[in-house]
């Protein structure tokens, strides 16, 4: 028919579409398996090599801290052992000095003593040293007297201080309670590192010892110096183990181990311990530390007779020395016992009866004594351990 438009039939196969689609799809779904599988191959293999390097870290820094706890015991070790002979210096060096030495011998007596102190200090931080490891540092609270105590660290303070030809100052009101219950031979320790850091750091000046009670059963100790100050970035970073200022103006760094372990002492004491300081112009270290009112212990309870004997077992022979001395010019009788077994021996002679008797703990053989004693004495001795 003209002018009309002809109609064209196709015929399309759509199995084979839907094959050919399902076969792409197919091989898609195969590459995307094959991709996922290579992922995750690929994840294994870096977790395996992340749980082999954790691995790897973790033994390493197994053998890291055991190194470290080998060399604490190692140190705290040897310090226990220079502590013996170094208690023999400074208690023979006490008595010399009360023999009326010449003016030039109590000069250099004086500094004997007071270089030993400052060595038993550091052997004591060193000590300390594994227990803050295992947080075993303990405080043992007993009636102390305050005054005495805050002479005594001053006595030694003066001496540094003149060594290096520095003023000293204490400011204490007169208004402190005489007797506090608390350790004073970790205040001691803490008193001791303030005041040995503040001369060391003052080349020029002075160092203060202030001394205050802020409330009730609450004290504040400020050591000040017009030394070489800290640097702002160094005032949280000096409570930390081992670190040390750096200093071209100063070359006398110290182990880095004292403030760290005088800052956990005044937690414990229920305070705290912290600094402000600027170059050129000194620092003061502020300790706070709570400590309620204690009262003289009675001297009639502490009171020992005037003529007792006493039987001290000792196999160290520089302790024998001091404690010998001491206790004789006390006015007490003593014998000595360098093993256990001498010491039973002279107790079965029963040719003295000894009301005391103080023997070291170290030797294992005197731990029968207590044993022998009642067996061979009517009345039981007082007993004492050296440690």
């Amino acid at each position: 028919m003209a002018g009309s438009f002809p109609f064209h039939c196709v015929r399309y196969d759509f199995r084979a579409f839907r094959d050919l689609f399902f076969t792409l799809l197919v091989e898609k779904l195969e590459h995307s398996r094959l991709a996922l599988s290579h992922s995750v191959e690929n994840l294994q293999k870096e977790i395996d090599e992340r749980l082999l390097a954790e691995k790897r870290l973790s033994a390493a820094l197994d053998k890291v801290e055991k190194i470290n706890r080998d060399k604490t015991t190692l140190m705290t070790t040897i310090s226990h052992e220079l502590r013996t002979p170094l208690n023999g210096i400074i208690g023979l060096s006490r008595i010399l000095l009360e023999e009326q030495p010449t003016e030039r011998q109590q000069n250099y007596l004086k500094t004997i003593n007071s270089s030993a102190v400052s060595l038993s200090h550091i052997f004591s931080d060193i000590i300390d040293l594994e227990k803050i490891d295992a947080r075993r540092i303990e405080l043992h609270r007993k009636e102390t007297d305050f005054y005495a105590l805050l002479n005594d660290i001053s006595n030694f303070a003066l001496l540094m201080a003149e060594e290096k030809r520095l003023e000293f100052h204490l400011n204490c009101p007169p208004t402190l309670p005489n007797w506090l219950m608390l350790d004073g031979v970790r205040l001691n320790q803490v008193l001791w590192n303030l005041i040995t850091n503040a001369v060391k750091f003052t080349q020029q000046g002075s160092v203060t010892l202030s001394v205050e009670q802020t409330a009730d059963n609450e004290f504040a100790i400020r050591v000040t110096d017009t030394g070489i100050g800290i640097d702002e970035a160094d005032l949280e970073k000096i409570f930390e183990l081992y670190y040390q200022v750096n200093s071209n103006r100063n070359k006398s760094l110290g182990s880095g181990i004292g403030l760290s372990i005088s800052k956990a002492i005044a937690q414990l004491m229920g305070g705290d311990l912290t600094v402000t300081s600027e170059i050129g112009h000194g620092s003061t270290f502020l300790l706070t530390f709570k400590a309620e009112e204690a009262f003289c212990p009675s001297s009639e309870d502490s009171k020992l007779p005037l003529k007792l004997n006493i039987l001290l077992v000792e196999d160290i022979e520089v302790n024998v020395v001091v404690a010998k001395s001491l206790l004789e010019k006390l006015g007490y009788q003593i014998d000595v016992a360098m093993t256990g077994t001498q010491a039973i021996e002279k107790f079965e002679q029963i040719i003295t009866i000894w009301c005391f008797w103080i023997f070291n703990c170290r030797i294992c053989q005197a731990l029968i004594l207590p044993t022998t004693c009642a067996k061979t004495m009517k009345t039981a001795p007082m007993t004492s351990f050296l440690r």
